[in-house]
Order: structure tokens, then C-alpha cells, then sequence
């Protein structure tokens, strides 16, 4: 597990960022395509009625993506308190555990394929980039700026599909 004991360099930060980015719209495209079209699960259809193209609609989506990191990421602090020997290991659990959970609370058992594995993506993002050296309000902005950008780019995509709310 050296590969996550490295914390990510100031100069890697944005590539890690865009890296985690592409990963979670893709697979995340893919995977609720096949959930959709290859099984009997339906994804849940929730209708806030939110305006997409509002000025408050980025606040919006930025205050939650800071509430959904503080709840989902900012629990992989307490690995910092395990012996060295053990919190990589313990931190990868819960990383999973949180992730989960993650999926689950975003649409049921069927969305922890969908949204569980991009919440793991940010969990890896939060201990890469300083989360599991004690360097937790870092980790925690970098998260929710990736976090704001992907529910961004996904409001756009709603946009230019022709729905104008959410």
C-alpha cells in the first residue's frame, strides 16, 4: 500500500482531481446504463425542482457536496489514529464501508454499483491527497471541489439534454 502512503504532491493535485473526475462520469454513465438496460432495477427518479441554470443552483450544489464530504470522507480521520502499521489497511475498509453506505443513501442497493464506486473514488482522493496524514481540512476542499465539479458537469449534461430542473 506504499502507493497511498505517498501523499500526492501540490504539482499532482489537479491530475488526480481530473483523473478521479473522468473515471466517476464514465463509469458512472456506463454502469446505470447497464443497471438500466440489463436488469429489472430501476434507478430512482427524484425531482427536486431545482432550477439548473440559476446561480443558486452552484451553491447549492456546492454546499452539498461539502455536506456529503464531511459525512462520507471526513470519517477516514480517525485512521490517522491507528499505529502506521495498520491505518492504510483499516483506512481501505472503511473507505469501503463509507462508500457503500454512500451508494446506498443515493438510491438504494442498486446505487452502491452506481454511486458507491464513485464515493470510493473520493475516498481514495481524500487519503491521496492528505486525509491519512493528519491533513484533513486539505483532503476535505480538494474532495469537495472534485465532488462540486462532477454534480456540475452532470447538471450541464441535464442542460443541454433539455430538462431545466432537476
Amino acid at each position: 500500500m506504499d502507493w497511498l502512503k505517498n501523499e500526492a504532491k501540490n504539482s499532482e493535485i489537479p491530475m488526480l482531481i481530473l483523473t478521479a473526475l473522468l473515471f466517476n462520469l464514465v463509469y458512472s454513465l456506463i454502469a446505470a446504463d447497464i443497471l438500466i438496460h440489463f436488469s429489472n432495477i430501476k434507478l430512482p427518479k427524484i425531482e427536486l425542482e431545482m432550477p439548473i441554470c440559476n446561480y443558486k443552483t452552484f451553491i447549492i450544489l456546492f454546499t452539498f457536496a461539502l455536506r456529503e464530504e464531511l459525512f462520507f470522507r471526513a470519517p477516514l480521520l480517525l485512521m490517522n489514529y491507528f499505529p502506521d502499521d495498520k491505518k492504510f489497511r483499516y483506512a481501505l475498509i472503511m473507505a469501503i464501508m463509507l462508500s457503500a453506505a454512500f451508494g446506498y443513501l443515493h438510491g438504494g442497493s442498486s446505487n452502491i454499483l452506481v454511486q458507491g464506486v464513485s464515493g470510493f473514488t473520493l475516498c481514495i482522493l481524500f487519503l491521496k491527497t492528505g486525509g491519512i496524514n493528519k491533513k484533513g481540512f486539505k483532503a476535505l476542499m480538494i474532495c469537495t471541489i472534485a465532488h462540486f465539479c462532477f454534480n456540475s458537469f452532470l447538471a450541464l449534461i441535464l442542460a443541454l439534454h433539455g430538462k431545466s430542473t432537476f
